[in-house]
């Protein structure tokens, strides 16, 4: 005779701070020559990276997410056909350290007054989520025993062993990603120049799920 079991998803939910952020740097550079939209992407590169280092940072605290160079193309409604117009390089840069307003306050004001061009935003979140793993484990397994006795005593049967934890496709999953996006064109308007207000972003949510199958009597 088959034993009967029943199935129950135990899940946990934890709001954790927000220790971390990150600014991304898009370069956007177009020039006829090839050679010549290389250092165009290079000098923005370099004014950058040197902004970085001024605010103490290393060279390699700036990594590259994306890098892409290539023939731009205008579509000529005259011939019907897409003609060459130049070259088109783009490289993203992102910079992530601890929250600390000064810092992305003296960065931000330094790209706007000595770089301007370049398209940025800035992002929260939890550096290390797997350090709350334990927490998150013990959260779900207790959410489905809870779970599992409340549907058994409602109907009348009893829990005997577990048959089976799958603890298998578990992973961590963070909930909100919070973003501010700043338009160059606002800025780097003389009103902008003097800092952006402080931010204190909201909690990163971590949830998990663990799926338990009791024998039942």
């Amino acid at each position: 005779m088959t034993n009967r079991t029943i199935v129950i998803t135990g899940t946990s939910n934890l709001n954790v701070k927000t220790d971390y952020v990150r600014i991304n740097f898009d370069i956007d550079k177009k020039d006829l020559s090839y050679e010549k939209t290389l250092l165009l992407l290079t000098e923005q590169i370099n004014a950058i990276t040197n902004i970085v280092m001024k605010n103490g940072f290393a060279k390699n605290d700036l990594k590259t997410t994306n890098f892409n160079i290539e023939k731009d193309t205008k579509y000529d409604n005259r011939t019907k056909e897409y003609c060459f117009v130049g070259y088109r390089a783009q490289e993203t840069l992102n910079l992530s350290f601890p929250i600390d307003n000064k810092k992305i306050n003296s960065i931000l004001q330094d790209i706007w007054t000595e770089v301007k061009d370049v398209e940025f935003n800035i992002s929260f979140y939890c550096n290390n989520p797997n350090k709350y793993e334990n927490e998150l484990i013990k959260l779900a397994v207790e959410d489905a025993k809870q779970k599992a006795s409340l549907i058994t005593g409602t109907i009348g049967v009893k829990l005997k062993q577990i048959e089976k934890i799958d603890y298998s496709f578990s992973e961590i999953h963070v909930d909100n990603t919070l973003e501010y996006d700043l338009a160059p064109e606002i800025c780097c308007q003389e009103t902008t120049i003097g800092g952006i207000p402080d931010m204190d972003p909201e909690d990163t949510k971590l949830n998990k799920s663990i799926t338990i199958v009791w024998e039942i009597e």
